[in-house]
């Protein structure tokens, strides 16, 4: 089921509001400014809305004098001078009615129409127009309009390759991750809804793969978002289609391969959503570096990695200890046109201030990366309780956020701690207040729902809906306050995105997200323009969240858990995280995030830089964006804020400062080690499979969950044997298994001479003792 309220969409814009029943909505010489978009190949309407409805209407065409303009107009006159059109460079025109001049006034049913041929290119032109009324009381009304020439939107293609696997039923907060991943679904519906739809052209599609041990059964062909301007059957009935039980093992290879071959059409944005929340174990596997399949070998964006072409990949995952896990899912949004998102933890509701820490904030955060060229741009986000109906006006309100002109929608995306049925989803709609510029505009956005049984509820409002008081101008201050509807169940946790669609706005650079490294500097840009100016006076803030303590020393504390042996439980460092997290606050408490400050310095023609210093702590940083400007004649005040998410992995294994011990049990070769890194911290559990002997033969890992791991060769490797040691792809030591592994002058074991002379000496001190006892 999809709810939409609908309202009908205005066929002409920012309209001039003529009014002679003595409620003037405009009065002479009050000017208006208002703007609007428009793209190649389209003809945009401007009415006189009078009242009583058609009257006739004098107007007048002008230049503009002190606005920002890239385009030079050329005007068309009557003998007398009387502007009828502008033709302007870019190929824009603005025609008045036929018929309209300095002493002939037309009906108010013919319009002013502002058009853009197909050749027409990119640029802002400004004119103004004035309107009055013939007869009555000339009511007269001035509007300037700033009409930008838009890059046109792109029908895409969008997969979701979701993670089906066992791992998938495990409990996070309230509920299950499986769980957690159908509400991040459907916080992400209205959005392709609303990115299909406008002048998008037609045939965007979307597709369903869920994997387990292989492609699951239940995912779907590629389908049209929308059928007639309404969700298509298909599209409407991706909740239903959500209802799946979590089983089996994780085939990450085979999702993102069968996701790609769908995304097929290479003549618009093809996108990849992948969630996993574990180590994949079913081949093909995924490479660390996130450019290549592995067995068999083969590119995923050939022929460049970083990809400069080909599929965009937007990840989500959840923080655990495994680095080829996290490095693997960072790499994959990093080096293919993407981008990378981890939970905090991936159980809590709320998260800690701006970071998500649940799956379905991640998903919510991901919605810009994923839809890019169709512009949803995140302004805020907020989480808290739901309270109930307030005895203080005012006390439920959350903080003000502001959109600016220009502004083609405003979304508001929430998501709520239980899920229920559509009826009692309204309720809390009811019970809340939308204000812009403190009038209340609840009424002028239209709730979009998806299925019958659901936490999530999308407020749309777009800038052409007929009898809306934003439709000329969604720009100014909203406040949002949610109250609790009676006899609803008072620990209600929500959550709230607010996005502006929005192409005039570039917003470029942020740190690398592929894997860095603990105690790295990581350059952080911010490139902002407004079309095709340079914003110079913008306020940029960057958060940095980093662990508060080291993952690698903090697992390893405490006793070893229980380990369960069910299909894709994890390798036993993930599983004790797991268990920690579910069941130990204390554990959490120690990992709570430190928050940290950059310095953003303007450099000039937009662009802001800054570092920031990695900690000495493996685990995964969060950069949380918040850009503030002002420009009045431009887009008057506007705000963003989004995120992303860094895994900081451990630098090197310093050998001399870590625990090794070499045997021989039943035969074979045995290393037990301890691995540590140069500052004396642990490497910790959860690296079993990601350390590999090659040259050797197989070698069994046990992660004993302490730090310390035993590995046992196969039968035939022996001491002289030649192996490479790797760890997430860093070669820690090469040569002979068992007498001279070294990094560093760091000998594993002793010379052979010294062991036998050892043993000699040994069976000495053993005939000492037995003559002296003897001779007693």
């Amino acid at each position: 089921m999809v709810l939409m309220v609908a309202t009908p969409l205005q066929a002409q814009l920012i309209d001039l509001n003529l009014n002679d029943s003595g409620v003037a909505a405009c009065v002479p010489a009050q000017n208006n400014s208002a703007s609007f978009g428009t793209t190649a190949g389209v003809s945009e309407q401007i009415l006189a809305l009078t009242s009583p409805v058609g009257q006739n209407v004098f107007w007048e065409l002008a230049a503009t004098a002190g606005f920002p303009t890239t385009v030079s107009c050329t005007p068309t006159t009557t003998g007398s001078g009387f502007v009828t059109s502008f033709t302007c460079a870019n190929g824009l025109t603005v025609s008045l009615p036929a018929g309209a001049t300095d002493v002939a006034s037309v009906s108010s049913s013919q319009p002013v129409t502002v058009t853009a041929p197909t050749t027409a290119s990119l640029g802002t032109v400004q004119f103004s127009l004035t309107g009055t009324i013939d007869g009555g009381g000339f009511e007269s009304c001035q509007n300037f309009y700033t009409v930008d020439l838009l890059q046109p939107k792109q029908a895409f293609d969008l997969v979701f390759v979701l993670d089906k696997s066992g791992s998938m039923g495990s409990s996070s907060g309230a509920g299950t991750r499986w769980g957690a991943l159908k509400t991040g679904v459907l916080t992400f519906l209205p959005f392709i809804e609303q990115a299909a739809g406008g002048d998008t052209p037609a045939g965007s599609r979307v597709g369903v793969t869920f994997f387990d041990t292989s492609v699951n059964a239940s995912s779907t062909a590629m389908f049209d978002v929308l059928s007639g301007g309404n969700p298509s059957a298909s599209f409407a009935n991706i909740p239903t289609l959500l209802n799946l039980t979590p089983g089996g093992w994780t085939a990450m290879g085979q999702g993102l391969s069968d996701g790609m071959t769908k995304a097929n059409n290479a003549s618009r944005p093809r996108v990849v959503v992948l969630f996993s929340d574990g180590e994949q174990n079913i081949a093909p596997m995924i490479a660390e570096s996130g450019c290549a399949f592995v067995s068999p070998a083969t590119p995923i964006n050939p022929p460049d990695c970083p990809a400069t072409s080909g599929h965009k990949i937007v990840t989500i995952g959840i923080g655990n200890p495994s680095g080829t896990y996290l490095s693997t899912l960072e790499n994959l949004g990093g080096n293919n046109r993407g981008a990378s998102l981890i939970t905090d933890n991936g159980s809590t509701f709320t998260g800690v201030d701006a970071v998500p820490s649940d799956i379905g904030a991640t998903f919510q955060n991901s919605i810009g990366a994923a839809l890019e060229s169709n512009s949803p741009q995140s302004i805020a986000n907020f989480s808290g309780k739901v309270q109930p109906d307030p005895a203080v006006p005012g006390v439920n309100a959350l903080e003000p956020f502001q959109v600016n002109r220009g502004a083609e929608a405003v979304m508001l995306s929430f998501a709520f701690s239980r899920d229920f049925e559509t009826p009692d989803l309204l309720k809390l709609v009811a019970g809340m207040r939308v204000t812009r510029d403190g009038a209340d505009v609840l009424g002028d956005f239209q709730p979009r729902i998806y299925g019958n049984y659901s936490g999530v509820i999308t407020l749309v409002a777009n800038d052409r809906m007929a009898g809306s008081k934003l439709r000329r101008d969604l720009s100014g201050e909203y406040r949002v306050s949610l109250s609790l509807p009676p006899k609803m169940r008072p620990d209600l946790e929500f959550r709230l995105f607010a996005f502006a669609e929005e192409r005039r706005l570039r917003i470029a650079g942020a740190p690398d997200v592929r894997v860095q490294k603990v105690n790295d500097t990581v350059d952080v840009s911010v490139q902002l323009d407004y079309q095709n100016r340079a914003i110079e006076d913008a306020d940029v803030v960057v958060r940095v969240f980093t662990p508060g303590a080291d993952m690698g020393d903090t697992l390893s504390a405490g006793d070893p858990v229980e380990l369960s042996g069910a299909d894709d439980a994890g390798s036993p460092g993930v599983q004790k995280y797991d268990q920690l997290v579910a069941g130990d606050p204390g554990f959490l408490d120690r990992l709570k995030l430190s928050p940290n400050a950059i310095t953003m310095t303007h450099q000039g023609n937009g662009r802001y830089t800054g570092s920031f210093r990695l900690p000495d702590t493996v685990g995964v940083v969060h950069f949380v964006y918040d850009v503030s400007a002002r420009n009045d004649a431009l887009f008057g005040r506007l705000q963003r804020h989004w995120y992303e998410s860094v895994y900081a992995r451990f630098d090197t294994i310093d050998l001399d400062a870590s625990e090794l011990s070499w045997s021989m049990i039943d035969g074979a070769l045995v290393l037990d080690a301890t691995f540590r890194r140069p500052s004396g911290r642990l490497l910790g559990p959860g690296f079993g499979s990601s350390i590999r002997f090659d040259g050797g033969g197989p070698v069994e890992a046990l992660d004993r969950q302490n730090g310390s791991y035993r590995f046992t060769f196969a039968d035939g490797t022996t001491a002289e044997t030649p192996i490479e040691v790797t760890l997430l792809g860093d070669t820690i030591y090469s040569g002979p298994a068992g007498w001279g592994i070294a990094a560093g002058g760091h000998d594993w074991l002793t010379p052979p001479k010294l062991y036998w002379l050892l043993l000699a000496l040994l069976l000495l001190i053993l005939i000492v003792v037995w003559r002296r006892r003897g001779g007693a």
